[in-house]
C-alpha cells in the first residue's frame, strides 16, 4: 500500500516536524553549526566550500557537522520521550 503524502494529516505532520526541527536547530546549535548544517544539507555545499568560508580544514568542518547532528539527534530523542 502506498502512502498518500497529500492528505491533510500528512501535511499537518510534515509542518509539525518542520517546526520542531527549526525550533531545535535554533535552540541547540550555535550560529556556525547552524550555518554549516543548513548549507551542507539544504544548499548542497561541500565540506571544502565550507572550509574555505571558515578558514579551517574540510575535516574540521565534517567534525563540526557531525557534532551538530549529534546535538540534533539527542534533542529529538529527548523530545520524543
Amino acid at each position: 500500500m502506498l502512502l498518500d503524502y497529500n492528505t491533510p494529516e500528512s501535511v499537518l505532520l510534515k509542518q509539525a516536524t518542520h517546526d520542531l526541527l527549526v525550533e531545535i536547530i535554533n535552540e541547540k546549535l550555535d550560529d556556525r553549526e547552524k550555518d554549516i548544517i543548513l548549507k551542507k544539507f539544504l544548499e548542497d555545499y561541500t565540506y571544502v566550500e565550507l572550509a574555505k568560508k571558515y578558514h579551517v580544514s574540510a575535516t574540521r568542518i565534517k567534525q563540526l557537522a557531525q557534532r551538530a547532528l549529534k546535538k540534533l539527534f539527542k534533542a529529538l530523542r529527548y523530545r520524543r520521550g
